[in-house]
């Protein structure tokens, strides 16, 4: 997997940022690269998986923080003209136009910008939208198409692990402990909805990435048997609101959801049956209790 990430970020003078490490055998690997400083590593207590290194983070930060997460193979950032940005939240649409297309829509909706412009126009304003609408976990687009993001906003949406903002709160940022980190981007999407009813995605922000890179987690073909395995466990933690997404790539999910309402039908039913899946700080109370 080809590191970029830390180096978008130096390009730009930011240097608040840590880069968490398995072991100390990638602690070497990374410490050869010149251009990263040592200072910037931090290897776990022990050798575990993403998820285990996210719930660590939420060891280092206080409660009521928000910390940006990033995959380190970042291409670069992709968001509206600034002015269309601030100004809009949904592309206008002409009479007799039927939807967004990308001939007409790209250029607007899709312009490489740096890290910090991205961070200080796009990130910040999705933390604010979060904390205003009561929501403790927010992603953006996965998708660069302008025709899959017409609304900038949506309260309902798979929370995609490339890059998202996540506020600490006693629920964990682990919540896949028994199935490792194939499931680990639905488990956190399934948790906060299950415990606050909403997840923001800004899908006018977009972080350009590559899937399934060597590396990391692997390809797809290696991490399919334990892709397979986090399916059947999370539909089985939060049934009904997961499905498998239909596709080229057996193995992967989908929310069958695309309402508040919906999610707070399913919320409701969850509680009727005592159900309580997430995992969370010892004597905190779901709010969905």
């Amino acid at each position: 997997m080809a590191l970029t990430t830390p180096f978008l970020l130096e390009e730009d003078g930011v240097t608040d940022y840590v880069i968490l490490l398995r072991n100390f055998a990638e602690y070497r690997a990374y410490s050869q690269n010149p251009k990263l400083r040592r200072s910037s590593l931090i290897v776990l207590p022990e050798d575990r998986p993403l998820n285990a290194a996210r719930e660590y983070a939420r060891s280092l930060v206080a409660t009521g923080e928000w910390v940006l997460f990033c995959d380190d193979n970042i291409k670069g950032f992709l968001m509206p003209k600034l002015r269309f940005y601030r100004d809009y939240s949904e592309v206008p649409l002409k009479r007799g136009e039927k939807m967004v297309t990308r001939l007409k829509w790209q250029s607007t909706l899709n312009v490489r910008v740096s890290f910090r412009k991205f961070y200080e126009e796009v990130v910040l304003d999705t933390i604010m939208y979060a904390e205003a609408q009561g929501a403790q976990l927010a992603g953006f687009s996965p998708h660069e198409n302008p025709a899959f993001r017409q609304k900038k906003w949506t309260n309902i949406g798979y929370c995609n692990g490339k890059m998202f903002v996540v506020q600490k709160s006693p629920l964990h940022w682990n919540q896949c402990q028994n199935i490792g980190s194939a499931g680990e981007d639905y488990a956190l999407t399934a948790a906060f909805l299950l415990e606050h009813g909403k997840v923001i995605v800004n899908r006018w922000g977009h972080p350009e990435r590559r899937h399934y890179e060597p590396g990391g987690c692997g390809v797809y073909r290696e991490r399919l048997s334990s892709m397979i395995a986090a399916q059947q466990d999370l539909m089985g933690r939060y049934p009904g609101l997961l499905c498998p997404k239909h596709g080229t790539h057996e193995g992967e999910l989908r929310l069958r959801f695309h309402t508040l309402e919906q999610v707070e039908k399913w919320r409701t039913a969850m509680m009727a049956a005592g159900c309580d899946p997430n995992y969370r700080d010892p004597l905190a109370v779901s709010p969905a209790a």
